[in-house]
């Protein structure tokens, strides 16, 4: 009898741990996703000409937005930041977009690659880990006549934020800091 109180106690003591881990640091209001919101786009717009440079690309779309998880029925809604973008160039090597990774800063770099058959399209992509591990950068390259950008840039915080529906509700009220323009060319439609 004595045993199993000790092992049902460990056991709870284990879960609240556990429970605590997972939820520490996880909580936040709307100034929290603003603020990581505005350090992606610092990094963004330092890491976006950089790579574009490299690839003989174009900035042609670049947005700040947000990753969303629950919010129903007045749930809290865990938020992740995120910046995208959408570039247009010549078609590159695996090797090209790696290696414009590494010249914005990324570290562990790593690729892979579609020829197209199947069900996918052809296309590259390129992921890598900001130098202070606070955002994870990806890019791929679409080898597609049909699609209207040749790459997709994404830039997304690695920290998450969970909001109140009424600290969500400000952030999607609130006027918000957006991707500096003058380093985007818009396509001519």
């Amino acid at each position: 009898m004595t045993r199993a109180t000790t092992n049902w106690l460990a056991t709870g003591a284990a879960c609240i741990a556990l429970l605590s881990a997972c939820t520490a640091g996880a909580t936040g209001d709307a100034a929290d996703v603003d603020a990581a919101t505005a350090s992606l786009l610092d990094a963004a717009e330092l890491a976006l000409p950089q790579i574009t440079d490299d690839l003989d690309a174009t900035i042609v779309q670049a947005d700040r937005g947000i990753e969303q998880r629950g919010g129903m029925e007045g749930t809290n809604v865990t938020v992740t930041a995120k910046v995208g973008a959408r570039l247009m160039g010549p078609p590159p090597t695996q090797e090209d977009m790696e290696a414009a990774f590494v010249d914005a800063g990324y570290e562990e770099v790593t690729s892979s690659t579609s020829d197209g058959t199947g069900a996918t399209v052809a296309n590259i992509t390129v992921n890598g880990v900001s130098a202070d591990g606070s955002a994870e950068a990806s890019l791929q390259f679409i080898d597609d006549e049909q699609m209207k950008y040749d790459y997709f840039f994404t830039l997304t915080s690695t920290e998450e934020f969970v909001l109140t529906p009424g600290d969500f509700d400000t952030y999607q009220t609130s006027e918000h800091r957006q991707f500096d323009q003058a380093l985007v060319t818009p396509l001519d439609e």
